[in-house]
């Protein structure tokens, strides 16, 4: 016979529910007439909640909205704004009667990721296939300037799994990548598989692999070589020389203008982005 339980059962209930903005409204406002200090919301989760909502992308999950006993909302802040911003009304899982202290306990797992996805479905280096869709998902929608924001853009993960099944050679790309295991120690590994399917998309793969073999290695490249000036700068930010640190903009924006300048068969004697002056990311040509 098995040790009964020390913890006390809970007196609580589950069920679907039309979660509608004037139910979300007042939610809300109990909540804040019971003074119940919630986490901090933030306006881009709730933007990416309300566009999903909007194009009729949203999916109901495990994670449920949740009411203690006194109905004052305990979980769903995000979602509740998010209906109300799109004034539009969802199927919900709600669980009511809940013990006010299971905030405290509430969001302390692991959010399952679209890498998480892609690796159940047997996909090799599937956290940076993952990554890659992402930008490649944020360069179609927004551009190259997009990378030049320090804060990433909130992504929903069907856009991302919806641009790998449109783009399964991403698989491909990252299997490269991976190749030139240097280079990945010196970028970012997603940026550098979303870098190889677009520019292998573009032009010939021997000039691709040509390039990010140089970048890699630097090796036989002349020091005007803009693929070698691009490798120099990587490895001294890698090793600390100069006392300064790119950032992920400047990274991406000495890569892209190497790329160019690659392609045009031009030389250089100093490889730079100038960040402090604002300059802008170049696209790839």
């Amino acid at each position: 016979m098995s040790n009964p339980s020390a913890y006390q059962k809970p007196f609580s209930s589950i069920e679907m529910v039309m979660l509608t903005p004037q139910t979300a409204m007042g939610l809300l406002d109990l909540s804040t007439q019971a003074e119940f200090r919630n986490r901090n919301t933030h306006q881009t989760r709730i933007d990416l909640l309300a566009n999903e909502i909007s194009n009729g992308n949203w999916m109901d999950s495990n994670d449920a909205i949740c009411t203690d006993e006194e109905g004052v909302l305990i979980n769903g802040y995000h979602r509740c704004k998010a209906v109300i911003q799109a004034n539009e009304g969802i199927w919900v899982t709600m669980k009511r009667g809940m013990s006010r202290d299971a905030f405290h306990a509430m969001d302390t797992g692991k959010k399952r990721s679209v890498g998480d996805v892609l690796k159940t479905k047997g996909v090799k280096n599937s956290t940076t296939v993952a990554r890659a869709c992402r930008l490649l998902y944020l360069y179609e929608k927004y551009g190259i300037q997009t990378f030049g924001e320090i804060f990433d853009p909130l992504v929903s993960n069907k856009d991302v799994l919806k641009v790998f099944d449109d783009n399964p050679n991403m698989v491909l790309s990252a299997k490269s990548i991976y190749k030139r295991q240097r280079l990945t120690r010196l970028m970012p590994p997603g940026f550098l598989a979303f870098s190889y399917y677009i520019l292998s998309q573009k032009h010939f793969e021997y000039d691709v692999n040509q390039f990010f073999d140089g970048a890699d290695s630097g090796d036989n490249l002349p020091g005007n070589s803009p693929v070698k000036l691009l490798n120099k700068k990587l490895v001294d930010n890698a090793i600390g020389m100069g006392g300064y640190k790119l950032n992920k903009p400047s990274k991406y924006g000495i890569f892209t203008k190497a790329w160019n300048y690659y392609l045009e068969g031009k030389t250089l004697q100093v490889l730079r982005f100038s960040e402090n002056s604002k300059e802008t990311i170049q696209d790839f040509k």
